[in-house]
């Protein structure tokens, strides 16, 4: 590098360059749960879904007339009530020897296009004495049954049983009971399965029993208030209560679901029984929580409830819901004056029977909100600090910077020449400081200087010292490192929102806001929309922080859910930015940042040091992928064969990886043969110092086979980086010690996987 030197210059401004909170935010999501922060909810029209944790408009369960027209042994009946109404009623209550004879079906139409929830109302008299069938009252719901081996939906009927307690035929309880494809004449004890069993019982021998049952479906999926899809339906809850009680008899499938607007088959069977079905209307309703978040302040001295300076006061209200047809739902600020805070949430029944044709019977649908929301963004008051340069000073000696793929803790240091009076007497703890490095403008562009490192100065930085014994008795180190090591690091999450549920550009940009990061945030293309994930129920916090963890622990929660990436200054600029993570090589496809060529006639690509190894360090040959929600967890083992396993470490390293928002091993398979089923092979160069090198960049090496084995024209991602620079009057060198990984080895390989899946 005779022809060119060394240029170095580390520029530093006040810690509020990029801008300082000047109003602090919140968010919040608000809960319905009664244990939760918020407390109970309370309004006019709405209910608390207990095994959902969720909010719905209330139900009208109350008796109606039925108005279809039934052959014996059915019969229309005026049963006592306010007001009274039409029932109907089997009057058969002979004793039978066999069960196909003794049941009595009706079809009851239900309303066009919704779900089958309604209100079933029974008057039961007690089976006549040496009845010698089963006594229940069913109702039948069409519906589809996963079938797991032909991995399909097949059509069948669910039905939802009331026994009335019978030793002889183990009848005890109700029960939920399915069956596809639906063989005629089936028996609800010998064909199809119970899916679910219900409390309590009728041991009635004689007399009348009123009972009322209340049978509500919902599905799992989740939209935010705009209609945005957050997540699919992963399975359905039958949702059933008594009279008897408050307390919900709950069952969640992910294998089975009932059919939209399908009428229902009730069946009598070993006693007289009168019966109405009524399908549940829903009307609007509203309910707010009981207690209010306050935008408070503490001041200096004591504690003061009055004063809300510092604090935002800008308000997004939303939701998270699963709507419905013919219903609008919002959330607004119930108090949006001064510093209360409390969400009021309304559902508005904007179609009936009487409204649009093509939304007919909206009442009897049901939106279920899973929670609100509630964003109050931070306001950064920017600022243009004033930037104090090293350049053409001649003071700065030397430094170093170093960082690698996870673009985290990114560090380096800056060194000076000893000095009459203090240097730099201006810098800050915390101030931003941008280093430029690289060689002088006679180089070639590719190492010509540029800014490649923005970090901030950590406490304990400025390092100072003073020799009285010198003739120049003061010095100067200054250390800095990437806004995550320096800065997030002592930065603690206050009501902070979960991540789940938001797409990542929502969630990263809140990051930011809230952590007063005032620099460029950028999201990889693909990456932006993508939503991270909720929990398997909703309504349940999924990568939800708590008040007092740490940001960084947060971000780590949520990189691991979703496999993507979160780094700082990437670009030399500070940014913060998220990705997909390290990229993938796609030969004749990726860019080739850098040819290390054995033969080169380039001074500046000529290569000091070259030290290939091969580690299997991260081999492994053994897979145990299991993926899906806790409750339905499916596994897939793929294994190297007995040959490739003798011929390589004749041992058996496996990795088990657990994929819980997953529905294929695909995902977890391709991760597994890139990161570890290979021997890895790494290469660390040092040369002339080249600042267009970063991690991630694909690198070329040439011409270096015979002496170090490493093959021709192979491809090297890099790892790590490490640059160095010293200047001493008008000499100065610097080097770049790159670490790199093989990706690509110009001859092609093969893998041996043999797999199962369970």
């Amino acid at each position: 590098m005779a022809l060119v030197s060394t240029t170095a210059a580390l520029g530093v401004q006040p810690p509020n360059a990029d801008g300082m909170i000047s109003q602090f935010g919140t968010s919040l999501d608000w809960r319905f749960d009664p244990e939760s922060s918020q407390g109970p909810w309370q309004g006019m029209g709405c209910e608390y879904i207990a095994p959902l944790r969720a909010m719905g408009p209330k139900g009208d369960t109350s008796p109606r007339d039925m108005t279809l027209t039934p052959a014996d042994p059915w019969r229309l009946v005026n049963q006592s009530g306010n007001p009274t109404v039409k029932w109907v009623e089997c009057t058969d209550g002979e004793v039978y020897s066999s069960e196909a004879s003794a049941k009595h079906t009706l079809t009851i139409d239900m309303p066009t296009g919704s779900y089958p929830n309604f209100a079933l109302s029974l008057v039961r008299s007690a089976p006549p004495p040496g009845q010698g069938v089963p006594v229940y009252v069913a109702v039948t719901m069409q519906g589809e049954v996963y079938n797991q081996s032909t991995e399909a939906w097949d059509a069948g009927e669910i039905s939802f049983v009331l026994p009335m307690e019978d030793a002889d035929y183990g009848l005890r309880e109700p029960f939920l009971h399915a069956i596809a494809p639906a063989t005629p004449g089936y028996a609800y004890l010998t064909d199809g399965t119970i899916i679910s069993r219900g409390r309590g019982g009728c041991a009635m021998r004689q007399g009348e029993r009123r009972e009322t049952w209340v049978f509500e479906y919902a599905l799992n999926n989740a939209y935010d208030a705009s209609g945005t899809a957050l997540s699919a339906s992963t399975g359905a809850h039958f949702l059933i209560r008594n009279s008897d009680g408050d307390d919900y008899w709950h069952c969640f499938r992910r294998d089975i679901r009932l059919t939209q607007g399908a009428d229902v088959t009730l069946t009598v069977c070993g006693a007289v029984t009168a019966v109405n079905l009524t399908p549940i209307r829903y009307t609007t309703g509203s309910a707010s929580p009981v207690r209010e978040h306050w935008l408070s302040r503490f001041t200096d001295g004591a504690p003061d409830y009055n004063v809300l300076a510092q604090w935002a006061t800008a308000t997004t209200w939303g939701h998270v819901y699963q709507p419905a047809v013919g219903w609008t739902v919002t959330t607004e600020g119930a108090y949006m004056f001064g510093r209360y805070r409390k969400p009021l949430l309304t559902f508005t029944l904007t179609e009936d029977e009487d409204g649009n044709p093509a939304k007919k019977g909206a009442q009897y649908y049901r939106p279920i909100v899973w929670y609100c929301t509630m964003d109050i963004p931070a306001v950064i008051d920017w600022e243009d600090g004033t930037i104090s340069t090293t350049e053409g000073q001649g003071n700065m000696v030397g430094n170093t910077w170093e960082m690698d793929v996870t673009y985290r803790n990114g560090r380096g240091q800056a060194f000076f020449r000893q000095s009459q009076t203090p240097l730099y007497t201006d810098w800050r703890v915390n101030g931003k400081a941008s280093l430029t490095l690289g060689w002088d403008p006679l180089a070639s562009y590719a190492i010509q200087a540029r800014e490649i490192a923005t970090g901030y100065i950590p406490p304990g930085g400025l390092k100072r010292t003073t020799d009285a014994n010198a003739t120049e008795p003061h010095a100067l180190t200054v250390e800095f490192a990437t806004f995550d090591e320096v800065r997030l690091r002592r930065k603690e999450v206050e009501y902070f929102r979960q991540a789940g549920g938001r797409t990542v550009l929502d969630w990263i940009t809140a990051v930011a806001n809230r952590t007063g990061f005032g620099g460029t945030v950028s999201v990889a293309i693909g990456v932006a929309d993508l939503i991270i994930p909720l929990a398997e129920l909703p309504s349940q916090p999924n990568l939800a922080p708590q008040d007092g963890d740490g940001w960084l622990q947060h971000i780590d929660e949520v990189c691991k859910a979703t496999g993507l990436r979160v780094g700082f200054d990437d670009d030399g600029n500070g940014r913060l930015f998220v990705d997909a993570g390290t990229p993938d090589y796609s030969h004749g496809i990726s860019a080739i940042a850098f040819t290390l060529d054995h033969a080169t006639a380039n001074p500046e690509d000529d290569i000091y040091r070259l030290e290939p190894t091969n580690s299997a360090e991260e081999f492994r040959n053994r897979l145990l992928a299991i993926y899906g929600p806790s409750r339905y967890r499916q596994a897939y083992i793929a294994v190297e064969s007995d040959a490739e396993r003798l011929a390589s470490i004749g041992d058996d390293w496996n990795r088990v990886m657990v994929e819980d928002d997953a529905d294929s091993p695909v995902e977890a398979f391709t991760r597994f043969i890139r990161d570890h089923y290979r021997m890895q092979q790494f290469v660390q160069w040092t040369g002339p110092l080249r600042p267009e090198l970063r991690p991630d960049a694909f690198v070329q090496i040439n011409g270096y086979d015979d002496d170090h084995d490493i093959p021709d024209g192979s491809i090297w991602q890099i790892v790590h980086v490490a640059h160095e620079s010293h200047q001493e009057d008008e000499v100065g060198d610097a080097l770049s010690t790159i670490h790199a990984v093989m990706v690509y080895d110009a001859g092609g390989t093969t893998t041996g996987m043999e797999d199962e899946e369970s």
